[in-house]
This record gives C-alpha cells, sequence and structure tokens, in this order.
C-alpha cells in the first residue's frame, strides 16, 4: 500500500511513541510504504514552491513568510519551527536555500530513513527514524 509524503511523515510524527510502530502487524508496519523516488519527486514540488518562478534561492524571509497550501503541509508549523526547519536546510548560513543545498538534505535524509536501502520507506523505517533524530529533523524530513 502506497501513502503520501506527508501522510507518512505525519503518522509518523503523531505516534506517541516509536515504539508503537512496533507493536503493529507486519503487514501494516512493512506493508505501507512511501518510494523513494516520490520523496524526491514531491521535494522538489515543495523547493518550487517556495523558490517561485525565479527558482531560488530562497530567502530565510520567504521561506518562513510563505503561505503553504494544505496540499504541502496541512498543518502549517509556527514561524519559529520554520525558521529552525530553514536552519537545518541552510547548510552554508548564509540566509538562502539553494537546491543544491535542498538536495543534499533530502539525499541524507532519505538515506538514513531508507535503513535497507530498497527504495521504499516504510512505516517501521520511519519510526526507527524517528527514535533516531530529533523532531527539527525529522521535520526535515517532510520536504
Amino acid at each position: 500500500m502506497k501513502w503520501t509524503v506527508l501522510g507518512a511523515v505525519g503518522l509518523v510524527l503523531s505516534l506517541a511513541h516509536p515504539a508503537v510502530a512496533q507493536n503493529l502487524p507486519s503487514e501494516v508496519t512493512d506493508g505501507m510504504y512511501i518510494t523513494v523516488d516520490e520523496v524526491r519527486s514531491n521535494s522538489m514540488d515543495t523547493f518550487e514552491f517556495f523558490a517561485g518562478p525565479s527558482g531560488g534561492p530562497i530567502s530565510k524571509q520567504q521561506f518562513v513568510s510563505s503561505e503553504v497550501p494544505s496540499d504541502v503541509m496541512p498543518n502549517k508549523p509556527e514561524r519559529p519551527l520554520l525558521e529552525k526547519l530553514f536552519g537545518l536546510l541552510d547548510a552554508d548560513s548564509n540566509g538562502q536555500l539553494t537546491l543544491s543545498e535542498w538536495r543534499s538534505r533530502i539525499n541524507r535524509d532519505l538515506a538514513f530513513a531508507d535503513q535497507n536501502s530498497d527504495g521504499r520507506i516504510t512505516l517501521k523505517e520511519l519510526a526507527n527514524a524517528r527514535k533516531n533524530m530529533g523532531v527539527g529533523d525529522a521535520l526535515g524530513m517532510v520536504f
């Protein structure tokens, strides 16, 4: 069974504790997945939303003040959380988020989440990733 990027990440982030996923039947934890390619495609749509017609780079102000459509991020985080997320994405801390920085972060997060490198991220893998990273890093996986 496939699922949307935000649905998958939202489900994992909403779990009270990563151990909850470990108590679910294996057909749920292993059967529900999203492909790495789907995440990359969705992340590019998200980057293009923030970058607009210019294609980037994205300024911190532009990133934290954009009205993100509900189909991209159903529950818009508060500004401080968006600022923290921007800091995670802006690798060189120059206040400008480039496509290269964006892709680098996405690839790093995907490699971390896809523990068996099969090109699919299961609910179990997302739960394990959540257990081993901070909230800011988990939010980075949304994109």
